[in-house]
């Protein structure tokens, strides 16, 4: 009899065990009043909460209100530069929203703008931006002054077919822009003076489709939001395709940025969501969904992390930009 009752307290102990073990590895990926998400498989410490903090844009920022904003890139300094494609103008604000300075205006001369769509940052602090229906990129200083055409003097124009989107610079000041209309990435010389073609139908499994927003991360890998193929594709230093992320958890997704940990976040377009993965692809957790409240979205566009805590997304349909919390 005693050695029965030894025998059930040990199965109890033991299920008990295998029981708070089980609620442990579980992870919540959609957002219920925070989203959790869970570790990387490579043992990085990745955030398990994002709160919604500050929305930007309901306000007037400079002559306007936002309308369809599309891209977004943040400087050392915290300050934020907000493409207001509607509008035909580059907005920058403080990191807490608060409006500095604007430019832009529809036109085709220099500084002038139609329908722009993505913008990102060198390391000297020189801005790019994508006309898009200009087919052409633009060069300004962080103050909003108008500096170049960038790769107007190549000889064998890639530009003149071409629905330009999303840009990255490298460390070395080489320009990665994405073209949609020809699906296929154009990586520009640091002098800008020849065009070297990534990811077009040649490239086999790395052929995109739909190319939107693009990054580097700290390795020099650029991550394309190859938004026909509902991924995120990944081409090493030299140009040559290196893997897929995201298959199946990803549609359309229009915007991606990498933190310093190493961790991809994407701007789900289609889903109307933000969704992390570790650097295999593994998803880490989800956040967001349709509406116009904190914390939900209509067709976000792009999104920049900022010192590894903070993620900036432009919210295009609600015509705002959404500051989140990424808590550990």
């Amino acid at each position: 009899m005693k050695r029965m009752t030894l025998k059930s307290f040990f199965q109890g102990l033991s299920f008990f065990a295998w029981l708070i073990l089980m609620v442990g590895c579980a992870s919540v990926p959609s957002w219920q009043g925070g989203s959790e998400g869970t570790s990387s498989s490579q043992g990085r410490v990745v955030p398990t909460k994002v709160f919604p903090v500050r929305i930007i844009g309901e306000q007037e920022l400079g002559s306007a209100r936002l309308n369809r904003p599309a891209g977004i890139a943040i400087d050392q300094g915290g300050n934020l530069y907000i493409v207001d494609s509607g509008n035909n103008r580059i907005v920058k604000c403080s990191q807490r929203g608060e409006f500095l300075k604007e430019t832009g205006g529809f036109g085709w001369d220099n500084g002038e703008f139609n329908l722009p769509s993505y913008v990102n940052l060198d390391n000297g602090l020189s801005l790019y931006i994508t006309d898009t229906q200009n087919r052409r990129v633009q060069r300004f200083d962080n103050f909003l002054n108008f500096i170049q055409l960038v790769g107007s003097s190549i000889k064998e124009q890639p530009f003149t077919n071409s629905q330009l989107e999303g840009l990255a610079v490298s460390r070395n000041g080489e320009v990665y822009i994405s073209d949609s209309g020809n699906d296929c990435v154009w990586k520009l010389n640091n002098q800008f003076t020849s065009a070297e073609k990534m990811g077009g139908f040649e490239a086999g499994s790395g052929a995109l489709v739909d190319p939107k927003g693009l990054t580097i991360d700290n390795r020099g890998y650029l991550y394309v939001a190859d938004s026909g193929n509902d991924r995120i594709a990944v081409f090493d230093l030299f140009g040559n395709f290196a893997r897929s992320l995201g298959r199946g958890d990803l549609n359309r997704p229009s915007g991606v940025d990498v933190s310093s940990n190493g961790v991809v976040y994407v701007a789900n377009t289609y889903e109307d969501d933000i969704v992390a993965l570790d650097g295999n692809g593994m998803l880490l957790f989800k956040f967001g969904k349709t509406g116009n409240r904190e914390g939900e979205f209509s067709r976000p566009t792009d999104l920049k992390v900022y010192e590894g805590k903070t993620i900036y997304v432009v919210d295009s349909g609600n015509n705002r930009v959404q500051q989140l919390e990424l808590i550990e």
